[in-house]
C-alpha cells in the first residue's frame, strides 16, 4: 500500500525527538517480547529474530543516503508474516465460541487475498522503468532521482523532449544534481541543441567532476563544431579521470590524424584498442594512420577486423549518452 522505491521520508534531527524515541520502546518491546517467550512461542520468536536480523544487513546505526526503500523488507517480512500466522493460529486456538472463531477465520483469509491484489497492482508499476518512476514522481515530487531516471526511461526510448522535460525539472529541485546535467547534456547534443549541451556539461563538470564521460561528450560537442583543441582539452581531462577511456583515446587518435601526426595518432588508438580490443571503429581508425605511415601490412590487418570500408577521414567515437 503507498509502496515507493524512493520515499520523501523526513529525517529526524535527534535522538530526544518523540518519534524517534516511540519508534526505539517499539522496536525494544517487540525484541524483548521475542525474548521472554522463545520457550512458550517458539515460532513466533524466530519469525521477530529473522526480521531485527535480516533487516540489520542495510538498516541499522549506519546512516545510508536512502532511508526508507521497499526492497528492504522484502527478505525482512518472511519473519513478520512467520510470526504474524503463528500469532493468528494461536489467537484462533484459544476462541471458545465457534462462530466467532469461524469469522475470525474468514477474516484471516480475507487479509492474504487482499495482499495478493496488491501485489499484482504494484507488479503493473515495475512493468518497466517509465512506470516504476512515474510512480516515484507522482508519491516523491520533491525528490530529483525520480525526475533523473524518468528522464533516462524516456531518452531510452528516443522520446528527448520529455527526457529533457524531466531533467530541468530535476536540476531546478536540485541546482546542483551533476548527473542530472550530465544527461541533459547528452539529451540537448542529441538535439543538436550544441549551445544548450555545452553549458549543461560544463554544469555537470563543475558539481560532479568524476564523471569522465562529461569530458568526452563536451569533446564531441567541440568537434562537431570543428573546434579540435577545445575538443583536444576536454578528452585530455577525461582520460585523468580515466585513464581507460577508450572513446577518450580514440577521438585524440582521430584529431591527431587530422592532424597529420599519425605516429601519435597510432599510439593513442593503440592504447584505445588495448581497453576495448573489439572496437571496430578503433580498429578501423587506426588501419588509416598506419597506412598513412606507409604501414600496409599492420594496416591491412586492422582494416579486415573493422570490417568496414576505409573512408578519407577517420570517424569519432562517442561515449555511452
Amino acid at each position: 500500500i503507498n509502496q515507493n522505491i524512493d520515499y520523501d521520508y523526513p529525517i529526524s534531527k535527534g535522538f530526544f525527538q518523540p518519534d524517534v524515541i516511540f519508534s526505539l520502546f517499539l522496536l525494544c518491546g517487540l525484541f524483548a517480547f521475542a525474548v521472554l517467550n522463545i520457550k512458550n512461542m517458539k515460532i513466533l520468536s524466530f519469525g521477530i529474530f529473522w526480521f531485527f536480523i535480516t533487516l540489520s544487513i542495510e538498516s541499522s546505526i549506519i546512516p545510508l543516503p536512502m532511508v526508507i526503500n521497499e526492497y528492504r523488507m522484502y527478505l525482512p517480512s518472511v519473519g513478520i508474516f512467520t510470526a504474524i500466522s503463528y500469532g493468528a493460529f494461536h489467537f484462533l486456538d484459544k476462541l471458545s465460541h465457534e462462530a466467532i472463531r469461524k469469522k475470525a477465520m474468514v477474516m484471516f483469509l480475507i487479509v492474504p487475498m487482499l495482499f495478493a491484489v496488491f501485489t499484482f497492482k504494484r507488479n503493473e508499476v515495475w512493468k518497466d522503468r517509465e512506470t516504476l518512476w512515474k510512480d516515484v514522481v507522482e508519491k516523491s515530487p520533491k525528490k530529483t532521482r525520480g525526475y533523473n531516471n524518468l528522464g533516462l526511461a524516456y531518452f531510452e526510448k528516443g522520446e528527448t523532449n520529455n527526457a529533457i522535460s524531466y531533467y530541468q525539472k530535476a536540476v531546478m529541485l536540485d541546482p546542483g544534481f551533476g548527473e542530472a546535467f550530465y544527461n541533459l547534456g547528452n539529451a540537448y547534443s542529441q538535439m543538436g541543441l550544441m549551445d544548450d549541451a555545452i553549458t549543461a556539461y560544463k554544469e555537470a563538470i563543475k558539481y560532479r567532476p568524476d564523471i569522465s564521460e562529461a569530458y568526452t561528450n563536451l569533446g564531441n560537442v567541440y568537434m562537431s563544431m570543428a573546434d579540435t583543441e577545445l575538443a583536444l582539452k576536454e578528452y585530455m581531462a577525461s582520460l585523468k579521470i580515466k585513464p581507460d577511456n577508450p572513446s577518450a583515446l580514440g577521438n585524440i587518435g582521430a584529431i591527431y590524424y587530422q592532424k597529420g601526426m599519425f605516429a601519435n595518432a597510432v599510439e593513442n588508438f593503440q592504447k584505445a584498442l588495448g581497453f576495448d580490443p573489439e572496437n571496430l571503429l578503433i580498429h578501423y581508425n587506426l588501419a588509416l594512420s598506419l597506412s598513412a605511415l606507409g604501414n600496409s601490412t599492420e594496416a591491412d590487418k586492422h582494416f579486415q577486423k573493422s570490417k568496414m570500408p576505409l573512408p578519407e577521414n577517420p570517424l569519432f567515437e562517442k561515449s555511452d549518452l
